[in-house]
């Protein structure tokens, strides 16, 4: 068995936490869904939308072909005791169970517990699937398809829609809906568009919808 490590930039404290979680799966020999693993640094910071606040340090940030998990520690000093925020999704039969929770400490052996119990979305995610807090990459990378289908620029629609706020990187979500799972509609006609207008309305992107709808497509 060979299990691949690559740090990049990892912090002290996130190396100490992901080595000894790592020892953990070893030792209780439930290693096989955690190779091959990648630490992935993919921000420093997670700012609250439109203040711009700082609110969480990224702690850890895993991916693997059947999860990823990420942790950050919460700045503020409201929250008490449970300082560390866990997001994650878990590939299972028929779609991902997701995972947002609080903790104590960045355990990440129980977030993992948690996460194989948490809340099941079905992938892949459809036109107009309903909001259940796991879906934005996918409803994301359809409006991508969309744009890219239309010979519309994504970037530039989505200033239109919130000009104080920098656009998603549309590769990266691309790659995360299709790892979840996403089904594409075989051609955008007007009921794919239907479909999409359903899909960013339930992620509460009224404004893109309303940019959207200005425009004869």
């Amino acid at each position: 068995m060979k299990i691949v490590l690559t740090f990049d930039g990892m912090g002290t404290e996130a190396e100490d936490v992901l080595v000894e979680w790592i020892k953990e799966k070893i030792a209780d020999k439930s290693i096989e869904n955690v190779t091959p693993l990648r630490y992935v640094q993919t921000m420093d910071v997670v700012r609250e939308k439109g203040g711009g606040e700082l609110m969480f340090d990224e702690i850890v940030n895993i991916e693997t072909k059947d999860f990823r998990i990420w942790f950050g520690k919460d700045r503020r000093s409201s929250n008490g005791d449970y300082q560390y925020l866990a997001d994650g999704l878990l590939k299972v039969e028929g779609g991902v169970r997701h995972l947002v929770n609080r903790y104590r400490s960045c355990d990440l052996t129980q977030a993992m517990k948690d996460l194989s119990e948490a809340y099941f979305s079905p992938r892949p995610y459809v036109l107009g699937q309903t909001c259940d807090g796991s879906i934005d990459d996918c409803v994301h990378a359809l409006f991508f398809s969309f744009c890219l289908k239309k010979g519309v620029d994504p970037a530039a629609t989505h200033r239109m829609a919130y000009p104080e706020e920098e656009p998603p990187n549309y590769g990266e979500v691309q790659k995360s809906a299709e790892w979840e799972g996403v089904k594409y509609p075989k051609r955008w006609d007007k009921k794919a568009f239907a479909g999409l207008i359903e899909s960013l309305t339930e992620i509460n992107n009224h404004s893109l919808v309303g940019v959207l709808l200005e425009h004869d497509f």
